[in-house]
């Protein structure tokens, strides 16, 4: 990333105020699609504990009904 960046200040025969332009832009948008990333792993990580409690919660009420009931072991 960097020698692209490091190409387009000294090789490219822009200015260098658009070229400088251009590695802001590129650097928002790696920016944005780490932030979305994230965002995402958030997303999976509380979907996965929602699971984990509903099937935490549904073991806890199977145990509780046959503790209730005549269990013969």
């Amino acid at each position: 990333m960097m020698m692209v960046m490091m190409m387009v200040l000294v090789a490219s025969p822009l200015p260098r105020l658009l070229a400088a332009t251009i590695i802001i832009i590129v650097i928002i948008i790696i920016v944005t699609i780490i932030i979305i990333i994230i965002i995402i792993i958030i997303i999976i990580i509380i979907i996965i504990i929602i699971i984990i409690t509903i099937i935490i919660i549904i073991i806890i009420i199977i145990i509780a009904l046959t503790q209730q009931g005549d269990v013969k072991t």
